[in-house]
């Protein structure tokens, strides 16, 4: 009885972890796509607008799908930084009316290249 609640629980962990992790790989794969900004050497990203095309254009290559640059993120250019606020959150659906809920919420300021 003990081994197979002890199976249960590491197969509820286990649900839970294949749920999740995709969200946090995506999450960190956008904070690297907004802190690789610096390393962009053609210059062509010095506004917002151009910002957020070039999220989404990483967005795409990173195969992060069902959001957009500009729902998730809030960009201002402040001199030479752009400050970027990222705040979303990814759901998934466990038993019938309860989810689990990730929440990102962070603050990034880059140097325009």
């Amino acid at each position: 009885m003990g081994i197979l609640l002890a199976v249960v629980i590491i197969l509820f962990v286990v649900s839970i972890a294949f749920k999740m992790v995709p969200h946090y790989m995506d999450y960190k794969a956008i904070e690297k796509s907004v802190e690789g900004l610096s390393s962009v050497s053609s210059g062509s990203v010095k506004t917002p607008a151009a910002f957020y095309q070039y999220m989404q254009k990483s967005m795409q290559i990173n195969a992060i799908q069902n959001v957009k640059a500009e729902d998730i993120m809030k960009v201002e250019r402040n001199g030479n930084q752009f400050t970027v606020y990222i705040d979303y959150e990814r759901r998934e659906p466990m038993i019938k009316n309860l989810s689990l809920i990730a929440h990102f919420k962070k603050e990034l300021s880059v140097p325009v290249p």
